[in-house]
């Protein structure tokens, strides 16, 4: 390849441009990041979810006769009853990045009830997601200096 041909690929390359394909490519790996931590009991923040408050005693009965509950421990609070809570998971860009979200219907009351950190990944699981990051990320890089993409 001729190298004027190369600098003049990559001259003005935005790297950040790859990012809202990678992001995409990755939507099952983030949102199950987002869904292990819940079931762990654990927000954005890395705050136990059963801080903001357990669940009551009639709660439990009912995930325990639905084998909800995480480890058949009680004082986990995961947000997994019937599951369209983390079924209905998915990323949607923002001005400065992604979020995470859920279509469904009680998510606003989730939130509100549990604060906007249920959804998105602790600093730990955004460490973890770095290995799936780096390959994508090449792979574009070396698309763009190869005229694809």
């Amino acid at each position: 390849m001729d190298i004027r041909l190369l600098h003049n690929r990559i001259k003005n390359f935005d790297v950040i441009s790859l990012m809202p394909k990678i992001i995409k490519d990755l939507e099952t790996t983030i949102t199950d990041m987002n869904r292990d931590q819940l079931e762990a009991g654990f927000d954005s923040t890395g705050t136990k979810i059963s801080s903001y408050h357990p669940y009551a005693d009639s709660t439990i009965i009912s995930k325990a006769e639905k084998g909800t509950l995480t480890n058949n421990n009680p004082d986990i609070v995961n947000l997994h009853d019937e599951g369209g809570f983390y079924d209905g998971m998915f990323l949607f860009d923002m001005e400065r990045g992604i979020a995470i979200d859920s279509r469904d219907s009680k998510t606003d009351d989730l939130r509100k009830a549990f604060d906007d950190s249920i959804l998105g990944l602790t600093k730990e699981s955004l460490i973890e997601l770095k290995p799936f990051l780096s390959p994508l990320l090449r792979i574009g890089i070396i698309n763009k200096a190869n005229g694809k993409g």
